[in-house]
């Protein structure tokens, strides 16, 4: 099994943007080092829209044939992160479905919630799809402070499952 590790690193605006430091500490506290696993993107474009997304609905195509029967039935591909380019937040979904209907050549996920609706009737721009990736945090943070910044940096690891 193919594990993903990696060090991800912030830069926090301390002076103007005391709040994203709180989140943090507040974040490290709750995971307590590697002890509670946590979902984080891959922040890949892991999956690709075929057409256009409809504002609203619970269904998409995507253009990865082969998603439905390797990646599906495996929890860990269930789980969604997208953003989007229009200025709508990020939202992170869950597939119930993944099928190929008949007489198509595109994936057609059916998720467990409706998709943001700021355009009703119109289409959202999606920007990328990334893979919900559970993951534990190493037990050493380092900051690097400067005098109005934060340079935040961790290790992380997948969880198998």
């Amino acid at each position: 099994a193919t594990i993903i590790e990696g060090k991800p690193t912030y830069f926090i605006r301390r002076r103007f943007d005391p709040d994203t430091m709180d989140f943090f500490r507040q974040f490290f506290d709750y995971v307590k080092g590697s002890h509670k696993a946590f979902l984080m993107p891959t922040w890949l474009p892991d999956l690709n829209v075929a057409g256009p997304v409809v504002s609203g609905t619970a269904t998409f195509d995507i253009l990865e044939t082969g998603y439905e029967s390797l990646y599906f039935p495996r929890e860990q591909f269930k789980r969604l992160y997208i953003q989007f380019s229009d200025g709508t937040p990020p939202q992170t979904v869950t597939v119930q479905t993944a099928t190929i209907p008949e007489g198509e050549t595109n994936v057609q996920l059916i998720l467990t919630d409706n998709l943001p609706d700021p355009n009703p009737g119109g289409n959202l721009a999606v920007e990328t799809i990334s893979f919900l990736t559970l993951v534990r945090a190493g037990d050493v943070v380092n900051l690097d402070h400067d005098q109005t910044d934060t340079r935040l940096s961790f290790g992380i690891r997948q969880v198998e499952g």
